[in-house]
């Protein structure tokens, strides 16, 4: 190893000494391009599924650890136990016999009370089974304590890793049953020898985990788990329903979709919640305001798992990204999509990450989905006017254009409302719909001057009831009264939207407009030549200048006052 990866003991503190430390190592997630490599190999799509769904998972806070393997003793408490625990379906609470105590002592210790010496004397056997007598009775016999023991979340993420990347470390779907299952090992094997002449197929085996009973089906069942979870974390409002209904259609035709919709209208928590529900399927990546390649490719890099540290340039990153989607098939859900153009009021080049997306992405077959605002259109047709642009094949190349409705109805209101205060009284959710139903302010368009209505429901409800609960917490309350929201809206609601009202929508005069008119030549058809204006001069016959003394106004017998040097 390098010298440079040392530093002597009494030299200062480098604060970055530590980040190859494996406590780091391990919150840095499952490389991407290590678990495409082994889905590749992989002929069932739900086995795939569950690849990506971990290794997405590993790219949390946390990593594997928090995200699965503590989460999966909570959830299975039955499978933890050595095989005799699980025979006797012990529990925790339960108090043990001496003859399961000292079963489990073998199973844990692996042997160790049971090996024989074959040349010991009598009198050294009767010795040996005399301590292990001393050793079962001073044993624990609570079964708690040794479910504790058993559960080992640490060695659970390191074997989790290796699950997402060892080749060798076979996946078996207890829905397939032990024929259909066998023939899918088999044939799996078969394409990882054909690779590896190297390899035998005695070098596999059937992934398990020491003291969990069935960790493979106990994996597929709790990533069901998480998606009924993850859709039960969105309020089932039109929008919800037509975002996840445009969402399944692209994924299903592999092709691009293009969902449009104002601020506030629940396309981006939608679109979220959906590529929650299919973690081994999608990626969500929500796009900055300022998009630049680098920005771009390393937004796409981390919800992918691929290297995406500050020295990497955007050409690495981008030829990373783009092999890992074209072979892992994950569908790309690009919120805040209108921020792939150059933000100005003039496009000057062509809008190189929309034409990435075109020939790098939905030419390989990788599904694409778009969440973005009515800038979206608006770019594209400033890219067609100001640059040499066709956007001929990347309307073809849509699937289905969806437009979401600008103002919710009151039914989704009083979804939302239920959703985020749940057990709320129908007083309480009367008033806070009907305030939140009263949220819309007209706006013009810059050039055309149309006026629009716009609804900011959603953000009203979150906001009021984030005041309600501080309300609340400060009276000494955990729960939110109808009192609260009132209070709520009386006291902040009212006169922070106030003053937004004058911030952003009431009429500025623009100060740059000049007060009187410039004196202007008569536009008539006998004006003749324009004339030189008052202000500028004129040159004598010296070449020096000299002020006009009058101007006469084509067109009439007036003249312009003289002007003076000052």
């Amino acid at each position: 190893m390098s010298s440079t990866r040392h530093a002597p003991d009494n030299s200062p503190l480098n604060q970055e000494r530590y980040m190859s430390s494996p406590e780091y190592a391990e919150l840095r997630g499952v490389n991407g391009i290590a678990a495409t490599a082994k889905a590749a190999l992989i002929t069932s799509a739900k086995k795939r599924s569950l690849i990506f769904f971990l290794q997405a998972l590993s790219l949390e806070a946390g990593g594997l650890r928090t995200t699965v393997a503590e989460k999966i003793y909570d959830m299975f408490p039955e499978r933890v136990g050595t095989p005799s625990m699980i025979r006797a379906k012990v529990r925790a609470g339960e108090t043990i016999t001496d003859a399961q105590v000292e079963e489990i002592l073998d199973e844990t210790e692996r042997g160790s009370l049971q090996n024989l010496n074959f040349d010991e004397t009598s009198h050294e056997r009767a010795e040996r089974l005399e301590q292990r007598k001393r050793d079962v009775a001073q044993a624990s016999h609570v079964a708690s304590y040794y479910l504790k023991r058993l559960q080992r979340p640490e060695k659970l993420a390191a074997f989790l890793v290796d699950l997402c990347i060892n080749p060798r470390l076979l996946l078996s779907d207890p829905n397939e049953g032990s024929k259909s299952d066998g023939a899918t090992r088999d044939a799996e094997i078969k394409r990882f020898v054909e690779q590896h002449s190297d390899l035998h197929k005695y070098h596999f085996k059937a992934a398990d985990f020491d003291d969990f009973h069935d960790i493979c089906s106990a994996l597929f069942e709790f990533q069901i788990r998480c998606s009924k979870v993850a859709a039960e974390s969105v309020a089932k409002t039109v929008v919800t329903r037509k975002v996840h209904q445009t969402l399944d259609a692209c994924l299903a035709s592999r092709r691009m979709v293009l969902i449009e919709g104002e601020s506030d209208a629940g396309k981006s928590t939608s679109g979220e919640a959906w590529c929650a529900m299919h973690k081994g399927e999608a990626r969500f990546v929500r796009l900055q305001g300022i998009t630049n390649k680098t920005v771009f490719f390393r937004a796409l890099s981390k919800s992918l798992g691929i290297a995406s540290s500050y020295s990497r340039t955007s050409t690495e990153m981008e030829a990373r990204v783009a092999d890992m989607l074209q072979r892992s098939g994950l569908m790309l859900v690009l919120d805040e999509s209108q921020y792939t153009f150059v933000q100005g009021e003039r496009i000057r080049s062509r809008p190189e990450l929309v034409d990435w997306i075109q020939t790098a992405l939905l030419n390989h077959g990788v599904p694409v989905a778009l969440i973005a605002s009515p800038l979206f259109s608006k770019r594209l047709h400033q890219a067609e006017r100001h640059t040499i642009r066709n956007s001929d094949q990347w309307r073809r190349r849509i699937y289905r254009h969806v437009v979401l409705p600008v103002i919710p109805t009151r039914d989704d209101i009083e979804l939302v409302v239920k959703h985020h205060l749940p057990g709320v009284d129908a007083a309480s959710l009367k008033y806070l719909a009907g305030y939140a139903s009263t949220c819309i302010i007209t706006r013009k368009e810059p050039r055309t001057k149309k006026e629009q209505k716009v609804s900011f429901a959603f953000t009203a409800i979150t906001d009021t009831l984030a005041d309600a609960i501080q309300i609340a917490n400060a009276a000494g309350r955990t729960r939110i009264t109808l009192q609260d929201l009132k209070e709520a809206v009386a006291t902040f609601r009212s006169a922070s939207e106030l003053e937004k009202h004058r911030a952003f929508d009431s009429p500025q005069k623009d100060d740059t407009e000049r007060a009187a008119k410039s004196l202007q030549p008569s536009c008539s058809e006998d004006a003749g030549e324009p004339q030189p204006r008052a202000q500028e001069r004129e040159k004598d016959f010296t070449g020096r200048n000299r002020p006009v003394a009058a101007l006469e106004m084509p067109g009439t017998r007036e003249t312009a006052p003289a002007l003076s040097d000052a």
